[in-house]
């Protein structure tokens, strides 16, 4: 009967365990505050928003993000997968230089990269007119969203939204999970500088 008890503990300690584990590696989706300005429209919804600036540093060696008043978002047709689109929407507000849409036929490439034991990062890329964009998403302990920009490997642009949730990016409510299923992108280790 003893051995019968411990094997009992022991299968309801594992089975609480394992559903500790599977609760925390399922992703957490923050509402999207209304005042954060955004290309998705209204029947869209936000996977992400960001202002993006250029990493420079002060005379005392201080990190700084020249903002360009421009916002990066990445909008999806529904607010998870399988998606039938996802865009991506880059410049000021009202004036878009560059807007990109994934979807069946023309597909967007997607990498999940662990980048230390606390520290991720998701990047979707895609190509346009010989250019490579790179959108870097930080996650786990990271924060913040990159694009960068190569043609030839040569880099072009290497733009930064700085730490700040709320104030310098926002993660909308579309879960991105391309082991779902789905139909716009291609799981793909991406090249570098390319």
């Amino acid at each position: 009967m003893k051995g019968w008890l411990k094997y009992m503990k022991y299968r309801l300690c594992s089975a609480a365990l394992l559903s500790l584990c599977m609760f925390l590696h399922q992703p957490v989706y923050a509402e999207v505050t209304t005042n954060f300005p955004t290309h998705c429209k209204t029947n869209k919804y936000v996977h992400l928003n960001a202002r993006m600036g250029s990493d420079e540093t002060d005379v005392n060696g201080h990190y700084l993000n020249k903002k360009n008043k421009k916002i990066l978002s990445i909008c999806t047709d529904k607010d998870k997968e399988p998606f039938s689109s996802v865009i991506y929407r880059y410049g000021e507000i009202g004036n878009i230089e560059l807007e990109k849409t994934a979807t069946a036929t023309n597909r967007f490439y997607f990498y999940e990269s662990v980048t230390d034991p606390h520290a991720g990062e998701d990047i979707i890329f895609f190509k346009n007119n010989g250019y490579t964009y790179y959108v870097s998403k930080a996650t786990g302990q990271g924060n913040g969203v990159s694009l960068i920009v190569y043609k030839s490997k040569k880099l072009m642009l290497n733009l930064f939204s700085g730490t700040g949730y709320g104030s310098d990016f926002e993660y909308g409510v579309a879960e991105i999970n391309v082991y779902k299923n789905s139909s716009v992108f291609y799981i793909k280790t991406p090249p570098l500088n390319n």
